[in-house]
């Protein structure tokens, strides 16, 4: 039996691939073979599924994910991320024999906006003429360009409808030419940090640390980016890349200082993000060409504790030092999976490793506001929230939600460990400039002029959707507890590829990365779980 490979995009290894899980499936020689093992399918009736005419099941198979476009038959799928130009791939498949399997699969309801108030009534979608289509056994999709080569989603549905019944392909064998597992040159970090010329004094003791500590090739280069159009600072990026090849840049300072670019998104036609900045392959290209991050500010003073958290972090790690505590935030909503079986997803890879986690459950009667304040006080490592945002707080917290105004009341930690912070709700990622949560966790300092909240924070900048952003923060935890020696914005940018491997719909997981941004240096070293 050969090993399933999850295709991803490792900037420290040659090869985009990732370790293997189940005998199920393989891509070796250019060909997809799979060896589905039935005794680990799941098939059940669904009761919910009754106000339907048609008996309805819901099956299970592995981890694998399910389709999850509205009204479409959830049926199970695997996906690869693989080098190739679209246009040159020929495919040829080998269906072997089917297995069937009695029901309809049941459909994928079709959610609101994270910021929309959810109805405990699931609303499905069902079109029967998804159901009634031909059979399609793959999927091959552009997902732009990385770095000048191009990169496409080659995705494989085993599973098909027909008639009243779903039938099951055990060894479908997809053959491709034109595409390939993609080669990845060991690069040496080059770090680029660019703002306003004022802040160079203030980040002259960072850059001195990363050269020394991470030992990386660091340049400050200035930009004035409020009298910049984003036009303008694309081209000073792709400019500063053709001449130095960098692979990481952290721009100082928020919207206000140096302008973010806008994107169009399902919730906002002027969705502020970096993103456009760093996507060189064409229109079509959705991947960026290096890792970015920001140092919310509107003063060069306001960079001064986010760069102490930073090198006291990375001194941490240097010594071997961590906090191997987590926090998790969930709301009482959702459904299919609900924000707390989502969260007990994102919570248990670390628990698996020893981590011991916090719940702060909105629907736990004892669990309120002052156990965020307890946790982190008494150190974390990381921390999830899913749930809603207003921009400004967490509302998903049952007494009261928690407010940006409370990070200055959190301890200063005189181990020098603040944890970082992955945010599922809507607009507190935001680097507004005028107190968003995001940027008060990385701003925030006490009544002494001490730091306070989190070294890094995740978060979108605009209304979020219900499922992919929680899809990508499971795969983010995943990835997180399987580190060793990555840095902070590679577990990011893998999470989102880890969204796109495993969401079908191809628009919904790509726009979540024009939602995104990280506050905080995508160069900081973690430690190896």
């Amino acid at each position: 039996m050969k090993s399933l490979l999850f295709l991803s995009m490792l900037f420290s290894v040659k090869i985009w691939a990732a370790e293997s899980l189940y005998n199920d499936v393989s891509f070796e020689n250019n060909q997809i073979q799979l060896h589905l093992n039935l005794n680990h399918l799941k098939s059940f009736s669904s009761a919910e599924m009754m106000p339907l005419s048609q008996e309805m099941v819901k099956i299970e198979y592995q981890d694998w994910p399910s389709n999850n476009e509205a009204g479409k038959p959830m049926l199970p799928f695997q996906s690869f991320i693989l080098e190739g130009d679209i246009s040159q791939i020929k495919v040829a498949i080998e269906k072997g024999s089917s297995v069937a399997l009695k029901g309809i699969p049941v459909p994928q309801a079709k959610y609101p906006c994270r910021c929309d108030k959810a109805s405990d009534e699931i609303k499905w979608v069902f079109n029967k003429e998804s159901y009634l289509q031909e059979e399609k056994f793959y999927d091959v999709e552009s997902i732009g360009d990385f770095r000048g080569k191009k990169l496409v989603r080659i995705s494989v549905m085993p599973f098909q409808v027909s008639g009243n019944s779903t039938l099951v392909y055990p060894d479908l064998k997809i053959k491709l030419s034109g595409a390939q597992s993609l080669q990845y040159p060991l690069n040496a970090k080059k770090l680029l940090i660019t703002g306003p010329a004022s802040y160079q004094s203030e980040i002259q003791k960072f850059i001195d640390w990363k050269v020394g500590f991470d030992m990386m090739d660091v340049k400050f280069v200035p930009i004035d980016g409020n009298e910049q159009s984003p036009a303008k600072i694309k081209q000073f990026f792709k400019q500063a890349y053709d001449q130095w090849k960098y692979t990481h840049v952290i721009i100082l300072g928020d919207e206000t200082v140096v302008a973010m670019d806008s994107m169009k998104t399902s919730s906002s036609d002027v969705t502020p993000s970096d993103l456009p900045y760093f996507l060189w392959g064409g229109a079509d290209d959705t991947v960026p060409d290096v890792l970015f991050g920001r140092f919310p500010a509107k003063t060069p003073a306001d960079i001064t504790g986010q760069v102490q958290k930073i090198i006291d972090y990375e001194n941490a790690v240097n010594a071997g030092l961590s906090i191997h505590k987590s926090l998790g935030i969930a709301s009482d909503e959702g459904s299919n999976p609900s924000d707390v079986e989502y969260m007990e997803s994102m919570l248990n890879p670390l628990e698996s490793i020893g981590w011991a986690s916090t719940r702060v459950y909105q629907g736990n009667r004892t669990h309120q506001n002052s156990d965020i304040a307890k946790a982190f006080d008494a150190g974390l490592g990381w921390v999830n929230y899913i749930g809603h945002g207003s921009g400004y707080s967490w509302i998903s917290v049952r007494d009261q939600e928690f407010e940006s105004k409370q990070i200055a009341d959190l301890k200063s930690r005189t181990d020098g460990i603040y944890p970082i912070v992955l945010d599922v709700a809507c607009q507190n990622g935001r680097l507004s400039g005028d107190g968003r949560l995001g940027e008060t966790f990385l701003k925030s300092k006490d009544q002494y002029g001490y730091a306070t909240g989190a070294v890094a924070f995740y978060g979108g900048t605009v209304d979020i959707s219900w499922h992919p952003p929680a899809v990508m923060a499971v795969g983010i935890n995943q990835i997180y507890k399987n580190l060793k020696q990555q840095d902070l914005g590679t577990v990011f940018f893998e999470g989102q590829l880890h969204l796109i491997k495993n969401w079908r719909n191809l628009t919904e997981a790509v726009e979540n990365w024009r939602w995104y941004t990280l506050s905080g240096d995508p160069s900081m070293k973690l430690n190896s779980n």
